[in-house]
């Protein structure tokens, strides 16, 4: 038999046996060294040296001993291996089962020397000669058995197996049922005999009925002197069986006021906080002024820890509160639906009507030297008018507290209030009597986007509507709009900037966060309608400055902010604002006005109203012997057009006098004051009015 591989125990033997032979570290079948006068010998080499039938030798011998079981000497392996020796009689002392072969004292004799054998009770792993006796010894594996988490309603087993290391019969006599949420199952038959070196098995079952943690044993008594009772640990914890668990969030939308025509939208979450998948089946649709939008795809599964979003937009018609609610259908066992509850206002946030102001304050609105306002005014405070030149007001004044209004200052319209302080000219009606202040409207909540809007230099740029961060407008470019809802966070427009307003396809309508800046002669213009149907709504409470020559058209709704026209600049339209301020040389003009210039003495009435001071280049130039000079006046004013030589001398005057707001043209036939034609050459031609002032070059040919 081939030893490689096998090693000696801690003291240093190495038992080889059958099944029944304790602490065996070989085993083979029964009877495999027993047939009749054998020996038993060990050599030093390798199995493959030893074939099936191979002789035996002395060769590589290391120790051997021939034994019996009552039978006749085997001469021949005696002299071979025991030469000089005696053979061994198993059975020597009538107790071959109970007794083996052993030397005695331990390990004495010699190699291949059987004199010192002796007959004892077998001792396998121990020392020669001790008593070992006969006894079941037990074993148990495992002896804990922490079957961990298992969820209610399930259940998991370990099997518990019981050896027999002993050289008796082990008889279990009894195992305890540990109860509660663990059981025992397929038990061997009690009372049965685990003979040496063999088992018996049982199974342990945890089926939880309970969410905690739990604990029992198990006992197991048997005939074992050393260890009558084994205990078994066992432990396990019940968990609830996974299941999904919706969590929705917000649970409840105020979209608040939102103006006729605009929108809002919110968006709402569903978390799966459970430990299954989490199945929508269905999202209901709230109706009316409400819709869902951007919706996941129904039955699609959300996994533990995940969320899905979709979106509800408010988008109301009607004028007034409304309510509605989303239900979301889910496979939650708990929360089956759940509502979202939905609210909001619609609101009219249009600007007041053209007739009614073309300057709306909830404070104060003051006036300077401004050049003709077209519209009524009215303030929640006051309306103060600082001396001016001669500037006109076409419409009504009124204010909750006072009204004050300096010299060189016409109102061709009726002034109430309950206090008044008037040193200008009124044309209508004084009336001290009180006001009833007019509301102010609210913007409802907007918010603007992420992405900044720049028009370079001298470019061109179309913006759909949208929603945007900064929107800016580069020196001398141009933005084009076209109708819908727009909102950012505030729009600049540059020196010379234009914004090209279409509003052809409906209205366009600015939603600003922040500010509105018009830098000096930036224009908005309107094209496919009326300046009534462009509006920029501004929320914060900043200064919106319309710097020198800016011209803005449209309505301007900005309730909690300071608006500031400086000089020379243009407003068609209407403003709303907390506070407004007006500088010199400024024409405002409502959305309907019209003015109707009166025709002087050579002039011919141009239709169109220009919405400032222009001189135009005289047509044809060079000429010969007449040409003819346009300008443009956007109110009624004092008017001087004359000519000047290249000397500077004046040659003739072609205006002098008050004109009406307009676009008037002037022939000049080459004459001086006395009608004598004038030599040809370089002549230059001057307009002022006010503190306007352009001159511009022409040349005589003959």
């Amino acid at each position: 038999y081939d030893l490689d591989g096998f090693s000696t125990n801690a003291a240093g033997y190495f038992v080889a046996g059958n099944a029944a032979v304790p602490n065996a570290d070989l085993i083979f079948n029964n009877n495999f060294l027993q047939n009749g006068a054998d020996a038993i010998a060990i050599f030093s080499g390798d199995a493959a040296d030893f074939p099936n039938g191979t002789p035996v030798s002395t060769v590589n011998l290391i120790d051997a001993m021939v034994y019996d079981t009552d039978d006749a000497d085997d001469t021949e392996l005696l002299a071979l291996l025991n030469a000089g020796q005696p053979q061994i009689n198993e059975n020597g002392n009538g107790n071959a089962i109970g007794e083996s072969m052993q030397r005695i004292p331990n390990g004495s004799g010699g190699a291949r020397n059987s004199d010192t054998y002796a007959l004892f009770a077998p001792t396998p792993g121990s020392d020669n000669g001790v008593s070992v006796g006969t006894e079941p010894d037990i074993a148990v594996s495992p002896t804990a058995i922490d079957f961990g988490q298992i969820t209610l309603g399930a259940n998991a087993a370990t099997t518990v197996t019981i050896h027999n290391n002993g050289s008796a019969d082990l008889n279990v006599s009894a195992i305890s049922d540990p109860g509660g949420a663990f059981a025992i199952t397929n038990l061997p038959t009690l009372t049965t005999l685990i003979s040496p070196g063999n088992t018996a098995t049982f199974d342990v079952t945890f089926s939880p009925a309970e969410i905690g943690a739990t604990a029992a044993s198990v006992n197991i008594s048997s005939n074992d002197p050393d260890s009558p009772i084994v205990e078994i640990q066992l432990t396990g914890e019940g968990v609830a069986a996974p299941i999904p668990d919706i969590a929705v969030s917000p649970l409840a939308i105020d979209f608040g006021q939102i103006t006729l025509g605009a929108n809002a939208a919110t968006t709402v979450t569903i978390h799966n906080n459970g430990s299954a998948d989490l199945t929508v089946s269905a999202i209901s649709d709230p109706g009316g002024a409400f819709a869902l939008t951007n919706l996941p795809t129904l039955t699609a599964i959300i996994s533990p820890g995940n969320t899905a979003t979709f979106d509800v937009t408010f988008s109301p018609s009607a004028i007034g509160a409304t309510a509605a609610s989303v239900n979301i259908s889910s496979n939650d066992p708990d929360s089956p639906i759940i509502e979202i509850q939905l609210t909001g206002e619609g609101i009219d946030n249009s600007p007041p009507p053209a007739q009614d102001f073309v300057l709306l304050a909830n404070e104060r609105i003051n006036i300077e030297k401004f050049s003709s306002i077209h519209g009524n005014i009215h303030s929640n405070d006051k309306v103060e008018i600082e001396k001016g030149r001669n500037g006109v007001i076409y419409g009504n004044i009124s204010a909750v507290e006072s009204i004050e209004i300096e010299k060189r200052n016409t109102v061709d319209g009726d002034v109430i209030s309950p206090e008044t302080d008037i040193d200008g000219m009124v044309n209508g009606s004084i009336l001290e009597e009180s006001v009833d202040a007019v509301p102010m409207p609210q913007l409802s909540e907007f918010s603007s986007g992420n992405t900044d809007i720049y028009v370079r230099k001298r470019s061109t740029k179309i913006l759909l509507p949208g929603s945007y961060d900064d929107i800016e407008v580069g020196d001398r470019a141009t933005l084009q709009l076209s109708s819908g809802d727009y909102f950012a966070e505030d729009l600049t427009l540059q020196s010379r900037a234009k914004l090209l307003v279409d509003v052809s396809g409906g209205p366009v309508n600015i939603y600003l966060e922040e500010d509105l800046q018009l830098d000096e002669r930036a224009e908005v213009e309107i094209s496919g309608g009326s300046t009534a149907d462009f509006t920029v709504f501004c929320g914060d409470d900043r200064n919106i400055k319309i710097r020198e020559k800016a011209i803005m058209r449209g309505n301007l709704i900005a309730p909690n902010a300071t608006v500031k026209l400086e000089d020379d600049s243009y407003f068609k339209g209407s403003i709303v604002a907390d506070r407004i301020s007006i500088e010199k040389n400024v024409v405002i003009v409502s959305h309907s006005a019209t003015i109707l210039p009166k025709s002087p003495q050579a002039t011919e009435e141009i239709a169109a109203v220009p919405e400032t001071f222009e001189l135009r280049q005289n047509y044809p130039n060079p000429f010969n012997p007449t040409t003819t000079i346009q300008f443009g006046l956007p109110v009624d004013a004092m008017v001087s057009l004359n000519i000047y030589n290249a000397r500077g001398q004046l040659v003739k005057a072609l205006a002098n006098g008050t004109m009406p707001a307009g676009v008037h043209q002037i022939a000049w036939n080459g004459t001086d004051e006395g009608g004598t034609l004038v030599a040809s050459g370089m002549y230059f031609y001057m307009l002022q009015s006010g503190d306007f002032r352009e001159t511009r070059r022409m040349i005589l040919l003959k």
